[in-house]
């Protein structure tokens, strides 16, 4: 099924006046293809408010950070929230702090920056002053993704947006990833206690290189699936769990340096609001700061999740013991459900009806008759010491497969 793309009202078409910057980002944002294509939010108000809060935060440190929310359902394209609000922080010369949950989910939002990214010219207010160092941020030969990387000092610097927390660790990297947060740069950081200990350092190194220059570094706080920050601060209670007590106090340690936003991300935006609600905190946010994801067309959720039907369009269920060791738990309706979906490129089938790894008619055995019925098939068995696929039709140029 194609996307529909949703239309974006151009800042012209609103009534309140718009700021030129606001404007540009607009611009920016609706000329990359990819990100573009993936809003699913109105974007010129959220732009609008970002800019809003950035401008009335600035010289007030005594003023606690106003929240914005933002979320919609799993799976339906949050991370250009993150981006837009990174984009119009870049313009006003203030980075971005994200915070998302562990190392697999920092690198996943790497890449999903520096792919949405990789066609476009983000300028920003601050002139480029060059660390020194003989480390700059490219490509590296043996991966398509960009990483740190020993360059001549003649080479031309790239452009650098998006930094990795775990990129950074040593001195040299250290001073050249602050010149880049001095430019409005994103850093992505795992929400590990040490993680969010060394992103509080990196903005400590950047606030006292920017006084150094007479001038001042601010930035965004961004929590991404921001409810398992709060399930995590809540479970804890006189948990003795000092990891977890870690992490809650460098998060606290990050709201310390006085972001100008805490904008966080979840897809349980009211389980959230609830939390902010005992903290005595969601009274403090505004209808306007709250942005809600629209999934697109092609989005799966549970409104789909309809049984099969018979001749005379009844649902078709399992009936208690219909499935056992005795038919390798596969019957007409199981078959005709692998049937239904063969017919659909990218169909998905999850199969829970026997526990068995090693025992009769255990999950590998029920994989090869799938896999006989279905030679196109990939068959995926997950058990407690391995995840093991196949296919009886290997793809051109995979013989192994």
């Amino acid at each position: 099924m194609t996307a529909i793309v949703r239309p974006q009202k151009a800042p012209s078409c609103f009534t309140y006046g718009t700021d030129p910057l606001v404007a540009q980002a607009f611009d920016i944002i609706m000329g990359i293809p990819h990100l573009r294509d993936s809003l699913r939010f109105e974007l010129v108000p959220f732009l609008q408010r970002v800019h809003d809060h950035i401008m009335k935060s600035r010289g007030t440190p005594a003023a606690e950070a106003p929240y914005m929310l933002g979320g919609g359902k799993c799976q339906s394209r949050k991370t250009p929230l993150k981006l837009c609000m990174f984009i119009m922080g870049r313009l006003l010369g203030v980075s971005t702090i994200l915070l998302t949950t562990g190392t697999s989910g920092r690198n996943d939002l790497f890449n999903k920056f520096t792919s949405m990214l990789q066609s476009s010219d983000l300028p920003s207010p601050h002139a480029y002053v060059s660390p020194g160092t003989e480390f700059v941020y490219g490509i590296g030969d043996q991966t398509p993704l960009p990483q740190l990387m020993r360059a001549s000092s003649e080479q031309v610097r790239a452009s650098t947006f998006v930094l990795r927390s775990g990129s950074v660790g040593s001195v040299g990297k250290q001073a050249w990833a602050c010149e880049q947060l001095l430019e409005g740069a994103c850093l992505v950081v795992n929400h590990s206690c040490q993680a969010m200990q060394g992103a509080k350092q990196m903005v400590l190194l950047a606030q006292g290189t920017a006084g150094g220059r007479q001038r001042t570094f601010e930035f965004l706080l961004v929590l991404d699936e921001a409810d398992d920050f709060y399930r995590t601060q809540a479970s804890l209670g006189d948990c003795a769990d000092d990891g977890k007590h870690q992490m809650v106090a460098a998060l606290k340690d990050l709201r310390a340096l006085r972001p100008l936003i805490n904008f966080e991300v979840t897809a349980t935006l009211l389980a959230i609001y609830f939390s902010l609600m005992k903290m005595d905190k969601a009274k403090d946010i505004e209808y306007k700061d709250i942005f809600y994801i629209d999934a697109s067309s092609e989005y799966v959720g549970t409104a789909l999740l309809t049984p099969p039907e018979d001749a005379n369009g009844n649902p078709v269920f399992l009936e208690s013991g219909e499935l056992s060791a005795k038919n390798c738990y596969i019957n007409h309706k199981v078959e005709r459900l692998w049937d239904d979906a063969m017919k659909n490129p990218r169909s998905l089938v999850l199969d829970a009806t026997t526990s068995a790894v090693r025992a009769q008619s255990n999950i590998h055995q029920k994989a090869e008759r799938l896999l006989d019925r279905h030679k196109s098939a990939i068959a995926i068995v997950v058990d407690g010491g391995k995840i093991v696929w196949r296919t009886k039709q290997p793809r051109p140029g995979h013989p192994d497969d």
